[in-house]
């Protein structure tokens, strides 16, 4: 074995942990022992590094995760509302996957779908009521005879026979 000869300062001391009176065998256990640790330091550093990579793809996934959760959320109560039909429903949901903000700004911003007939009916019904307690004359005299024969084409042949005692003609 070469012998090597160094001179030991008293900061090189310090750092070893030996005395300035230490033999060459302390000298080599202490550099063996700072070795050892700079060894087993690095393993915790590639250790914990790996631990923080899994750490943020978990936090990653479940970020997603709750996003899902969000925009699913979002498109079930809007189909609920009746704001859109199943295949916008699943168009929106791939489309707005990441951008639940947006998604909800959207869907606030669209009207319950109204069926175009539903309305014309309840129109037709409400009107239906008016004129159920109205008689022939009041009906010509608020000139609502022809809306109650476009309305309620029954009723209105119902109020001519009461009005005139025979049925309406075809």
């Amino acid at each position: 074995m070469k012998k090597i000869t160094i001179a030991i300062t008293a900061e090189l001391c310090s750092v070893l942990g030996i005395t300035d009176s230490a033999t060459d065998m302390d000298v080599v256990t202490a550099i063996k022992k700072v070795t050892d640790q700079n060894t087993a330091l690095k393993a915790t550093e590639t250790k914990l590094s790996s631990e923080k990579v899994a750490l943020e793809d978990k936090i990653k996934e479940l970020e997603t995760s709750d996003v899902k959760k969000e925009v699913k959320t979002l498109l079930d109560e809007a189909l609920k509302a009746k704001k859109l039909t199943v295949e916008v429903r699943n168009s929106l949901e791939n489309d707005y996957a990441e951008n639940p903000k947006s998604l909800k700004k959207l869907l606030d911003a669209m009207p319950a779908y109204a069926s175009v007939v539903g309305q014309i009916n309840e129109q037709n019904k409400t009107a239906s009521d008016e004129f159920v307690k109205m008689s022939w004359d009041e009906l010509a005299k608020a000139d609502k005879l022809a809306k109650l024969k476009e309305v309620d084409p029954k009723m209105f042949a119902e109020k001519y026979e009461a009005k005139f005692g025979k049925k309406l003609p075809e």
